[in-house]
Order: structure tokens, then C-alpha cells, then sequence
């Protein structure tokens, strides 16, 4: 059905070759997803193998789907060819420049590197009889429209196309961001080696504590108001970081900027998905449609950012730090046996979730001199001693947070100018990536019961003599 679509699509659109590729993959994943589901729902997902593994249980094929994944992706570019040669590489067009009218195969067409030139793919007033495969008899007209040359064209992304809140973006590697995709054989295979440990880490550790427990059977189940609906916040979160992080990788392995945020985001969704299908067969959890939902439209706000250039100055932020520390109680799973949170996934009590909106840009002209770049104001939410009722100790309380927060690519310096070269641009991307995670700052905090409190270092309480800030 795929093939078909994207075919269609070619002789009739002008789309370009990669949004096809993209398309194709991406109703390929979709497909795939529905049959795990659909398998699952009908009781065959949770077939045990000879060997007495469950099928999404595995550890190897954990690794070795996200490895097939991020393989996928980085061979649509490597090769290099036409998206018409990708789906059908006997199909044969007639091609009309300026000089002579002459007909090629897409197994003739140059790299699009080389060439840089776009084609436009009109719908034919010839055609020739169908045979047994009515694909490889498709004939077009493929307009060539000539476009300057690499001269006039940089292969790189200038500073003014690669910004982000108005302000220059930094690659993982250190390396000017490609405007053609051009795959990078070191970069890609150090980068998809980290990819891949990272995800193995987080699932063993998610093995250990959420997941040690395991049913035969697949569970969903709708849990909107899970931990006062901070959960919620995590899951928009997740979506959104998983994505930004896979969109790095794939930039710094070769591929273009706009394919890598496209790419990127599937990766993310598809990850935040495995964790959903995960939660399904373990004791005690569950598949959660909101939380799948909370995890696409995160990993989505992530993509429009790079549509919508307004959407980049209101960026999501995490700050965790354990409940004991800031004189709470972790989340209570268990308020009879007094069992405490095992994963800081899920103590919810020691999480606050923020949007940092970058006010210096949202100003008037007027009023941008008096507000500094590197301030940032952030609205954010949190609820503490989750799962606490006792009246007389601890009891659960949601968390209104406005608070006063840095911009860490406005308030650094400039790496590049300090240190120099590749590991100047690494050090500026560090800064770039650790902007997504929030730091004690000045914050008033508005509890559901009523008290308001002013905190010097939020989430710390400091207390100096009478005075509590």
C-alpha cells in the first residue's frame, strides 16, 4: 500500500524525492505498529519463543530493531538515488532540457549531491500498455529545472538558515550542518554506537525496576489523572527530547537538517512507543492511550519548531531532584507498605515541568533593551508527596511555579572564540543541549492548598534564621 501511495504520489505531485522516502518509511513503521498491536490485542504478542523469550521482551531485539532503525534511515542517503529509482528502479522517463528532449532510466540519474538540481515530476499525455506490473510502465514527463551551480550554492547551511530563538544552533560533532545530505562513515558509526548504548541503558534499567514483573497478557487501560497529571507532563517531555536527541544524531552522521528533524521525530515516537507497548506487559502497568498521545504531540512540537519559528521561544524544560533533598517525600506506590518509587521515571514528587518562554524575542521593540537576553521566564508545574494522605504528616499538593530562569547559549560564552576549532562548536552544542534541562533559580511557587511560597533557588528551601526563602 505504501509502494502504491508514494508511487502516485510521484507521478502526480512535486514532492520532492526525500519526502517521499520519508513517506514510504514512515507508512511502513505505521504498518509494522499495527500488526505488533493488533497481534498483542488478539493474544499473540505474548507468545513465548522455544527459547522462552517474549516477543518486544527481548533484550537482543530491542538492540537490533533500533540498530535496523537508524540503518533504515541512514541508506535512503548513502545511496544517494532518486526516490522513483528507490520504489521502482525499472520505471523510465522522458527528460526535457534546453537543448534536446531525450529519454533516460532513473538507474541514470546522478546523486543528488551531484547534480543539485530539482526534479518536478508532471503527469504524462502518453502512456504505454500495462503489463504484468503496471509500475515499471509508468511514464512521465520529468521536467529538469537547472539551478545554480555549487558556485553560487553553499553544500553548507549559512548562520542566518541555522538558528534557533534567533540565535546560532551547533551540531554534535562540531561540523557545519549540511544543506544536502552526505553521509559521514565515522561520525555515523560513533554516533549510532551511542544511540544504541543509550537506549540499551535505559531499557535495562527500566528492565530492573518497572518491568521486572511480567504478564501474559497485553493490558491497556486509561490513566488521565496518573500523579495529578504530572506524568502527562513527563510524557511530552519524553517525546520531545527523544526526538531532539535522535535528530542530532542523524545531522551529525550526514543527513541534511530538515530530513534529520523528520527523521528525528519518528525515531522519538517510535521509541516512546516501545516504552508504551512495554508498560502493557508489565505487572502493575499498562498501555495508555493519553500517554502515547502526550508522547506524539511532544515529539511533534519538536518538528514544528523547525516550521514555526516562533514556537523556538517556548521551549520545554525538566528540572529532577529527589523529594528528601528538598525536605518532600518520593511518590508513595503502595501507601499501606510504604513502598516508595523504584524508577526516577516515575517519582512523579521530585519533578517539575516547565515552558521557558524567551521574553527578550516576545517583547515589543520598545521593551526588548530592558529585559536581558540571557533571562528567560518559565511557567511550570509539579506535584509533591504524591501518593501521601496521612493529614497529620504529608499530603499530596499540586504546584503552580513561576520562576526566573537562564538562557544558557545567551549567558555562556562563545566557546568557538575560547577554545577554538571542532571543539568549540562541541562544547557550544553541549550548552545548546543542556538548555533543555532546568537549573535552581529565583521562584514563586502557588500550592493548591493555598500557601504561596518564595524560593531563592527553587526547587531548594533555604532557611536563614526566621527567614525562609
Amino acid at each position: 500500500m505504501s509502494f502504491y501511495i508514494c508511487t502516485k504520489l510521484l507521478v502526480t505531485t512535486k514532492l520532492d524525492s526525500i519526502t517521499l522516502v520519508v513517506m514510504h518509511h514512515l507508512s511502513a513503521v505505521t504498518n509494522r505498529l499495527l500488526v505488533i498491536l493488533r497481534n498483542a490485542f488478539v493474544g499473540k504478542a505474548s507468545t513465548r519463543f522455544t527459547s522462552g523469550r517474549r516477543l518486544l521482551t527481548s533484550d537482543r531485539y530491542l538492540v537490533v530493531g533500533m540498530l535496523m532503525q537508524f540503518i533504515s534511515i541512514i541508506q535512503c542517503y548513502a545511496w544517494g538515488q532518486d526516490c522513483a529509482t528507490y520504489f521502482a528502479p525499472a520505471t523510465s522517463y522522458k527528460a526535457h532540457s534546453v537543448f534536446n528532449e531525450i529519454s533516460i532510466s532513473t538507474r541514470d540519474l546522478p546523486l543528488a549531491s551531484d547534480f543539485q538540481s530539482e526534479f518536478f515530476f508532471v503527469p504524462t499525455s502518453q502512456h504505454v500498455p500495462y503489463a504484468s506490473n503496471p509500475i515499471e510502465n509508468i511514464i512521465v514527463d520529468a521536467q529538469i529545472t537547472p539551478v545554480p551551480t555549487s558556485d553560487a550554492i553553499s553544500d553548507t547551511l549559512s548562520e542566518d538558515e541555522f538558528q534557533y530563538a534567533q540565535h546560532l544552533r551547533y551540531t554534535m560533532d562540531g561540523s557545519a550542518p549540511l544543506r544536502f545530505s552526505k553521509i559521514k562513515p565515522i561520525p555515523m558509526i560513533l554516533t549510532g554506537g551511542l544511540y544504541a548504548g543509550a537506549i540499551w541503558g535505559l531499557h535495562v534499567y527500566q528492565k530492573q525496576t518497572l518491568w521486572n514483573q511480567r504478564s501474559d497478557r497485553f493490558h491497556v487501560a486509561e490513566d488521565g489523572d496518573y500523579a495529578l497529571h504530572v506524568d502527562k507532563c513527563g510524557h511530552f517531555f519524553g517525546g520531545y527530547i527523544m526526538s531532539y536527541y535522535a535528530s542530532e544524531i542523524l545531522q551529525s552522521s550526514g543527513v541534511s537538517y530538515q530530513p534529520a528533524r523528520v527523521w528525528g521525530t519518528l525515531m522519538g515516537i517510535m521509541y516512546m512507543g516501545y516504552i508504551e507497548a512495554e508498560d502493557g506487559f508489565a505487572t502493575g502497568w499498562s498501555f495508555s492511550p493519553s500517554d502515547f498521545y502526550w508522547n506524539v504531540t511532544g515529539a511533534t512540537y519538536h518538528l514544528l519548531q523547525s516550521y514555526v519559528p516562533v514556537l523556538q521561544n517556548f521551549t520545554p524544560k525538566w528540572i529532577y531532584m529527589p523529594s528528601n533533598l528538598i525536605g518532600e517525600h518520593r511518590r508513595l506506590t503502595d501507601y499501606h507498605t510504604m513502598h516508595e518509587a523504584d524508577n526516577f521515571n516515575d517519582d512523579y514528587s521530585s519533578s517539575t515541568f516547565f515552558l521557558s518562554m524567551k521574553m527578550h524575542n516576545l517583547l515589543p521593540e520598545g521593551w526588548k533593551e530592558y529585559w536581558p537576553k540571557w533571562i528567560t521566564l518559565d511557567v511550570g508545574y509539579a506535584a509533591r508527596n504524591l501518593g501521601w494522605i496521612d493529614p497529620k504528616n504529608y499530603l499530596q499538593d499540586r504546584k503552580l511555579i513561576i520562576a526566573l530562569d537562564y538562557d544558557l547559549v545567551e549567558m555562556l560564552p562563545d566557546f568557538s572564540k575560547c577554545v577554538g576549532g571542532n571543539l568549540g562548536n562541541i562544547l557550544n552544542w553541549l550548552k545548546q543541549s543542556c538548555n533543555y534541562f532546568k537549573f535552581p533559580s529565583p521562584a514563586l511557587e502557588f500550592g493548591e492548598s493555598g500557601m504561596t511560597r518564595f524560593n531563592l533557588l527553587y526547587p531548594f528551601k533555604i532557611r536563614i534564621g526566621s527567614f525562609k526563602f
